[in-house]
């Protein structure tokens, strides 16, 4: 872990390839536990929280180990009517396992086409760099988990439909029961529409927020999402862990 966090230095959103081949080395069945302590005052100065910012898995900050409990039953999974036309790219969700807020975002995004192993959700890309900045920028980064609706790329990242989102529903229920979030944080109308209408929000309190991709588009920068973010939570946590 500390071999991690000491390669997570000198790297930016541009090489983190160069971060996902050594954790792919430690990962199991594409996932594993980091285990991290953050103990400075001002958590931008510890060097944990550039590790954080660039890693693609699950971690715990406060030691907690739960590899007994699967997150990733989706792996073998084939509930889809149109399974058969699924170019699969499976994902697994990331972030503090003992999170605060929990951001939901609709499908994975198809990237560079089929893979043998479970992806990692936003972590590459403009959308995921903009929305780990604004969250960081809001104090609140390493108190997140990252998940989708669909735990699936979907072939031209076209919008799940319907039957897509409630073949992956107990999944994300099941999510949802292990992670106990405060909050739910939804990108988008349509992700916040589909998960009020799967019931499984179980009195949770769930806030909508602009889909990071759509500040992309705009050129807007991670200061001005995290404005946004702010402005719809209501929230503004100290910078303090």
């Amino acid at each position: 872990m500390k071999r991690l966090v000491e390669l997570s230095k000198n790297l930016k959103f541009k090489d983190q390839y160069i971060l996902r081949q050594e954790e792919d080395k430690v990962a199991q069945f594409g996932f594993c536990y980091n285990c991290l302590e953050i103990n400075s005052t001002n958590y931008k100065e510890d060097k944990a929280m550039r590790y954080l910012l660039l890693t693609s898995l699950p971690y715990s900050i406060d030691g907690t180990h739960i590899s007994d409990i699967d997150l990733w039953e989706c792996r073998n999974c084939t509930k889809c009517q149109d399974y058969q036309d699924i170019i699969v790219r499976r994902t697994m969700p990331t972030g503090n396992i003992n999170a605060k807020y929990m951001i939901i975002g609709d499908a994975p995004g198809m990237g560079d086409g089929p893979k043998d192993t479970l992806d990692r959700v936003f972590v590459y890309g403009p959308s995921s760099k903009i929305l780990r900045l604004a969250l960081y920028e809001l104090g609140i980064y390493h108190k997140c988990w990252f998940t989708n609706l669909l735990k699936c790329a979907k072939p031209n990242n076209v919008q799940s439909e319907r039957h897509n989102i409630v073949a992956c529903r107990n999944s994300l229920a099941n999510e949802i029961s292990i992670i106990e979030p405060e909050i739910i944080i939804s990108l988008g109308n349509h992700v916040d529409s589909m998960l009020r209408e799967l019931n499984i929000l179980n009195d949770i309190k769930c806030h909508k927020v602009y889909h990071p991709s759509y500040f992309v588009r705009l050129g807007k920068n991670r200061f001005e999402y995290a404005e946004h973010i702010n402005n719809e939570l209501r929230i503004k946590e100290n910078l303090m862990i």
